[in-house]
């Protein structure tokens, strides 16, 4: 396999020096024998020489115009080549590969012209103390590091529990790296200075090499170690297995020096002033050489780059796309690689700056992006460690003073229980609040958003960097329409991902609120519903949409404005619109203020059961200008804000019930009352329903006197919607502690006085099912006459 891989490799840099050499080429085809150039592209002191190439050539005729100016800025349009460019840079290109033998004894006697007596003693020495150099440097190092690690160990975490101390450790382990190869080239430059022999080539040669060498350095253990941490798996921020790391990052400290060698020697070159086209030939060869090694690295490694770009995503849908990703990385990656190296060869025998940058320009990119996101990252998490430590002393204050808080509430409760109350004392004491530990925990909703927001602007700034590296400008002056996507697409993504944390934020107050979550409506209780959520929860959601708009429409501003239009009309437009619909939809001004008085007063909050003049239920939604109420059949009412006239709310605070028990008229009623409060004092202590009571079951006494029964009334008072479950349990308690004491119920009786002293055996058929039919009428109006009396709720 790794034979097939550089095989492959080998035909792709064919492919590219075929490319390279191949595309000024077509400019022979048929009918290209003609050939037009400017002053603009050659200059006046090139049109001399672009006459003998095109003798060369075989070309027959040669237009010059004379309407252009002369020189031109050879570094503009860099990416655009149009036709007379291509021929430039063909002829430029043919001729330094025809004078290649021509060159190379040019530079030979050019170096050989350089030491005294045509000798190359000077190289030999600067060999030499850069040799030396550097081995003084490296033992001075070896100490420096040594130093460094006894003090800084304690500052290695084995098992690193999250991204902010794998990233810690990783930067500080790249600063030191940096700190040392910086006193390495100081050291090895000290000793160079100590061994001067003041002759400039020698200077020259020592400072490339040391140079070089530093910098390799620099990119293998500053860069390359933290990327791939071979040696620290659990400090990996990268997925990629162990068996693929150590491989990995061989091969790319291996290309990393050759690289540099490379590109020191074609710099060493300029410094000793080698004949310019013997100094393009060197870059040349450098560019072919680095980006035939990084496409055979990326045929090679290409399972370990897609262990890389895949990532640790457990979503079928996310898996997908980096799936595709990971299949197209490879191939794209190829297909720049060689477009930049036909670029940079394009920009080096035109002499336009920066002839190298199109190859090396994503690794310096990708470098300096890494650098940032670490340096922010550890920012964050240094400020969010900070309060992580402050929320969690809170939190133990705040555990601490809530297990005080129970603990008299349940001392108070004792001694309520053992007290003799009268029947008509209330209870004056607050429960605690609940115990909320599940809600102490440390939740930094917003830290993803700056985490994720710091992605986006590295990302943005990286991509117009790497643009303005291949020759793009995308200065902000010329409304460049690269510059212009990326602004918009930065925009919509901090946007987006301020809408995601402000959603979650919203949703984690509601649900501490005790209210539900989004998409969850409140269930309709029995009868009167359950307690109402708090106040913030009921507002909460509106603010949402409140928000939604202003983000949207600042995100919408921004883009606009960042694509050149004027934004100013638009907001004065809307201000015009806005007023016109105000004077067009009286009603619906009239709804938004009246809902928002009736919320500003409190009047009804999400979760409650409320009564309006001819509608009930639960409050399912809020809008801006009306709400929902949901029955507890099931029905769904809408009611605009203005419509409400009255409105009676049934689960706020606290809700007393009080239930009839018929009783036969031999009941002893004191031995009653004792019961239902011995009872009462039972309930308070129910696994179910005990903290439900605000104060607990007692009897009234009797309440009403019928003819065939005595109703004795009882109380208590729970929270809302929890006192339909106390009413069960209390109805069987009492019924079980009736039936166990020899309290006997009374059943409904109707009496029926027959007149004439007229005896019920005497009564025809016909006459006993009229009677029957009266009292059941009886019995129906009564109970329609007690329903009549409760309230509307039920």
């Amino acid at each position: 396999m790794d034979r097939l891989a550089a095989a492959a490799a080998m035909c792709l840099l064919c492919l590219s020096v075929l490319a390279t050499t191949l595309v000024p080429a077509f400019a022979q085809l048929p009918g290209l024998g003609t050939t037009t150039t400017t002053a603009e592209t050659t200059g006046e002191s090139g049109y001399q020489s672009l006459i003998d190439q095109a003798v060369r050539d075989g070309s027959t005729v040669i237009v010059i115009s004379p309407d252009q100016p002369a020189g031109g800025d050879a570094s503009d349009s860099a990416m655009a080549m149009p036709d007379t460019r291509f021929l430039e840079a063909r002829w430029k290109f043919r001729a330094l590969i025809a004078s290649l033998p021509e060159l190379l004894g040019q530079s030979i006697d050019h170096l050989n012209g350089i030491g005294p007596n045509g000798s190359y003693g000077w190289l030999l020495q600067a060999l030499l103390v850069a040799a030396f150099g550097i081995f003084v440097s490296h033992f001075t190092n070896r100490y420096i590091r040594s130093w460094m690690r006894r003090h800084f160990a304690p500052s290695f975490v084995e098992n690193p529990k999250s991204q902010g101390q794998k990233i810690s450790y990783l930067m500080l382990r790249a600063g030191l790296v940096i700190f040392g190869n910086v006193l390495f080239f100081a050291v090895a430059m000290i000793v160079a200075i100590i061994l001067d022999n003041e002759f400039e080539p020698t200077r020259a040669t020592i400072f490339a090499i040391i140079s070089s060498f530093v910098i390799y350095r620099m990119i293998r253990y500053g860069f390359l170690l933290n990327l791939f941490a071979p040696d620290l798996p659990r400090h990996r921020l990268i997925t990629l297995p162990d068996e693929e790391a150590r491989p990995l990052y061989n091969s790319w400290w291996m290309v990393t020096f050759v690289s540099v060698l490379l590109f020191g020697i074609a710099g060493w070159s300029r410094a000793l002033d080698v004949p310019k086209d013997a100094q393009e030939v060197l870059l040349i060869i450098a560019i072919l050489l680095c980006g035939w090694l990084i496409t055979a690295l990326t045929i090679v490694h290409r399972k370990a780059f897609g262990h890389i770009l895949a990532g640790n995503a457990t979503d079928s849908t996310t898996v997908e796309r980096r799936r595709i990703l990971t299949i197209l990385a490879v191939p794209a990656s190829i297909v720049y690689l060689v477009f930049a190296s036909i670029l940079s060869i394009y920009r080096i025998v035109l002499d336009i700056p920066g002839g190298f940058l199109a190859i090396m320009a994503p690794i310096i990119i990708v470098m300096f992006a890494v650098a940032a996101y670490g340096i922010t990252f550890v920012l964050i998490d240094w400020f969010y460690t900070r309060r992580q430590r402050y929320f969690e002393q809170k939190r133990a204050e705040a555990l601490e003073r809530n297990r005080r808080e129970q603990e008299a509430y349940d001392a108070a409760m004792e001694e309520f229980i053992k007290s003799d109350l009268g029947e008509n004392e209330e209870m004056r004491i607050s429960p605690p609040r609940p115990n909320q530990e599940r809600l102490f925990e440390y939740q930094p909703l917003f830290r993803e958003f700056f985490e994720r927001s710091a992605v986006g602007i590295i990302a943005a700034l990286s991509l117009g960097e790497f643009s303005r590296l291949l020759g793009v400008d995308i200065g902000r002056e010329g409304g460049h329409w690269l510059a212009i996507i990326i602004d918009v697409a930065l925009v919509a993504y901090i946007a987006y991902q301020l809408l995601l944390v402000v959603n979650r934020f919203i949703d984690v107050k509601i649900e501490e609120e005790g209210g539900t979550p989004a998409g969850e409506d409140p269930q309709p209780g029995e009868g009167e519903g359950g307690v109402g959520q708090s106040r913030l929860a009921t507002l909460l959601p509106i603010a949402r949409n409140v928000l939604f708009s202003i983000v949207v429409m600042i995100a919408a501003a921004i883009g606009l404005a960042s694509m050149g239009v004027d934004v100013a009309p638009l907001f004065a437009g809307a201000g015009v619109v806005g007023i016109a619909i105000g004077f067009g939809a009286q009603t619906l001004i009239r709804d938004i203020f009246s809902g928002a008085f009736f919320l500003m007063d409190d009047a009804f909050r999400k979760g409650e059961y409320v009564a309006l003049d001819n509608v009930k239920g639960v409050v399912e939604k809020i809008s801006i200008r009306s709400f929902q109420l949901r029955h507890h059949l099931g029905a769904l009412h809408t009611v605009p804000f203005g419509e409400i006239k009255s409105l009676t709310n049934f689960s706020r605070d606290w809700v007393m019930m009080k239930l009839p028990i018929r009783l036969t008229y031999d009941t002893d009623v004191d031995r009653v009352r004792k019961l239902v409060k011995k009872l009462g004092q039972e309930l308070l202590e129910h696994p179910d329903i005990g903290d439900s009571f605000l104060q607990p079951l007692k009897s009234q006494g009797v309440y009403k006197m019928e003819d065939s029964a005595m109703i004795i009334r009882v109380k208590f008072m729970t929270r809302p919607g929890e006192q339909f479950i106390a009413r069960k349990v209390i109805y069987e308690k009492i019924r079980q502690l009736f039936e166990k004491e020899g309290i006997r119920f009374a059943h409904k009786e109707v009496t029926v006085r027959l007149p004439d002293d007229k005896k019920a055996s005497d009564l025809t058929e016909e006459e006993r099912n009229a009677v029957a039919a009266a009292a059941r009428r009886a019995v129906d109006d009564e109970e329609a006459a007690q329903a009549a009396t409760q309230p509307a709720a039920e």
